[in-house]
């Protein structure tokens, strides 16, 4: 390792000093498609890697409402909702959990420059918008000319009410877009009515609680001061987090590309990442996206797959092919979700050149599908106070007791 730093570091030396830009540039592209350091990150993490006791870094990504913030809850909060859940891809802010003795967290906001960047992309959206709704207006009256004249009759073109439809159409095919994204948030920033050098960067709190209520400004879904938020540093003296780094990502291919870089460079020096994926929308698109995109080529140690919020399944067909049983149900989700995960996995190889994504895959179709349900955890932990219970958990539990009676009408069964 000290021989391949020493040259890559001859070779960064040699293209800065003859002033190569085009090379500089070719070399940059090539550290960005392989995910190459630079010999200064190199020799960082070298010297990481040679201390003692070294902490267990894992990151956690997965598309929105894919129930990472539920799953962390629940291993860490024992399911009280501490940390928020996202509602869109822009709310996701970057979460890092360390252990420490006492409470604290802090905040760290997108720069001048980031802000800058997004109202940019917000007026490409609206120039966009209007392009696309004026070409949109073109075709249609196009088209109502053209029936009028078959039709031998008077055009008929209600210019208002057609205006109004296109823009409606273009503004859902443009949602799903990261210049959506970007319009959004710099809306909201405007709406906030706050000015960044107001921003307070450390947190203070005397609870958990108390910081659960705190954070909902930084990084809930109508938080006063969500737009601003780049990724939040939460220090708390749970045991669960000792020796232990947990990265809560919001997803590569994001709208803000500093978070992007940011998440990305967080989740090479992670020891193992898990790419959580719904049970009931398990693997699509988006999910096989992210996994392209982090392969073995970033130095992930580990990658493993779970499905999340596995208790909706159970309430499927499962129940049949289980045999009214509870065990036989979820048997019967294992074994479809497993079936599935193969053969997803087997045609995204098909479909991918990369040496490293297929070595990725390979390892992934021979490990074990982890399956979870943050909820029933959730259940499991407050038992005993079920007036905690927030309406996803009742609803839960009162489908759980409508299918599976013999399982869930008796409290010590149920707990088991």
């Amino acid at each position: 390792m000290e021989k391949l730093i020493e040259q890559f570091e001859k070779l960064e030396n040699f293209v800065a000093k003859n002033d190569l830009s085009s090379a500089l540039k070719d070399l940059q592209n090539l550290q960005e498609k392989e995910a190459i350091a630079s010999s200064e990150d190199l020799k960082a993490w070298l010297e990481e890697h040679k201390k003692e006791g070294k902490e267990l870094k894992l990151g956690i990504v997965g598309r929105v409402k894919a129930g990472k913030s539920s799953l962390l809850n629940a291993l860490f909060f024992e399911g009280k909702d501490i940390l928020p859940k996202a509602a869109t891809p822009m709310t996701a802010a970057l979460t890092i959990l360390e252990y420490d003795e006492s409470l604290s967290a802090s905040v760290e906001f997108f720069s001048n420059e980031d802000l800058k960047k997004i109202e940019a992309e917000h007026a490409k959206y609206e120039k966009e918008l209007k392009q696309r709704v004026d070409e949109r207006l073109e075709e249609e009256k196009a088209r109502a000319e053209k029936k009028a004249k078959l039709e031998l009759r008077e055009l008929e073109f209600d210019l208002a009410r057609e205006r109004e439809k296109a823009q409606k159409n273009i503004e859902r095919e443009l949602k799903t877009t990261t210049l959506y994204a970007s319009y959004e948030q710099h809306e909201k920033i405007k709406a906030s009515g706050v000015k960044p050098h107001e921003l307070e960067q450390n947190l203070k709190a005397s609870s958990i609680e108390e910081l659960k209520d705190i954070l909902q400004d930084y990084v809930g879904a109508e938080g006063k001061y969500m737009p601003f938020t780049k990724a939040v540093s939460l220090r708390l003296n749970e045991p669960g987090l000792k020796d232990m780094k947990i990265i809560d990502s919001p997803g590569i291919n994001g709208p803000i590309v500093s978070r992007e870089e940011r998440t990305k460079k967080l989740l090479k020096d992670c020891d193992a990442v898990f790419l959580i994926s719904p049970a009931g929308q398990f693997l699509n698109a988006e999910d096989l996206n992210l996994l392209d995109r982090i392969s073995d080529k970033e130095g992930i140690c580990e990658f493993r797959i779970l499905a999340s919020q596995a208790d909706n399944q159970l309430f499927t067909d499962a129940r049949e092919k289980g045999g009214g049983t509870l065990s036989g149900a979820l048997e019967s989700i294992s074994s479809s979700l497993g079936s599935s995960f193969k053969s997803t996995l087997s045609n995204f190889k098909q479909e991918r050149s990369s040496a490293e994504i297929k070595k990725t895959i390979d390892k992934l179709i021979h490990s074990t599908l982890l399956l979870s349900s943050s909820a029933c955890y959730a259940m499991f932990k407050n038992f005993d106070n079920r007036a905690s219970w927030d309406s996803n958990l009742q609803r839960v539990w009162e489908n759980l007791n409508d299918e599976y009676k013999d399982f869930f009408s008796d409290e010590g069964i149920a707990k088991e």
